[in-house]
């Protein structure tokens, strides 16, 4: 119940503007009008709840039990990426001149590599840890909280990538991202 106050006061806070919620500067400051974002919410978590979408549990489906059922969601999303971005003119086919990325690609494979081994250990993507937290899961709303807390500490700490480089702290960030779950993986194993 407390959770779903919450959300409540935050979403009438946001019908008011208020400068808290609001960045005026950048990539916080892009985001889609509040009605079409909760709408599409909507559509989007209901049809993730019942097809039990989760990119993780795909890819390991497709690879481990050789199931491409499970792929199709995958490969749904991804068109619809491709379509929308299309559409709204922010298609950029190639490596190059992305917005907001690096060119470091073996640093952007260790951080979705640390990504994907994390979401092993929590039995799902970052997606299906908000569709799992809608269910009520008290699990994935921990993990929710802490994607958080780690967004918040990455922006505030600068250890995030910017399209210049990714910064020794970041770097240094992600190698003891690994030897956490490393520890957690093995160190913590019956015997």
């Amino acid at each position: 119940f407390i959770l779903i106050a919450a959300v409540a006061i935050l979403v009438i806070l946001s019908l008011f503007e208020r400068p808290l919620l609001f960045s005026k500067t950048g990539g916080a400051s892009l985001h889609a009008p509040l009605w079409l974002s909760l709408g599409a919410g909507l559509v989007v978590g209901g049809l993730s709840q019942r097809s039990r979408f989760c990119v993780t549990g795909s890819v390991r489906d497709i690879m481990l039990t050789r199931n491409v059922f499970s792929g199709i969601g995958l490969v749904v999303a991804l068109l619809t990426a491709l379509f929308a971005d299309i559409f709204t003119g922010q298609f950029n086919l190639g490596y190059f001149d992305q917005p907001g990325a690096h060119l470091e690609a073996g640093w952007a494979f260790l951080g979705m590599a640390l990504t994907g081994w994390a979401a092993i250990i929590a039995g799902g993507c970052p997606f299906r840890q908000l569709v799992k937290a809608g269910e009520g899961d008290l699990d994935a709303w921990i993990i929710i909280l802490g994607m958080l807390a780690g967004a918040v500490l990455v922006q505030n700490w600068g250890i995030g990538a910017t399209p210049a480089s990714v910064p020794p702290q970041g770097k240094a960030a992600v190698l003891v991202g690994f030897a956490f779950l490393a520890f957690l993986g093995f160190g913590r194993e019956k015997r």
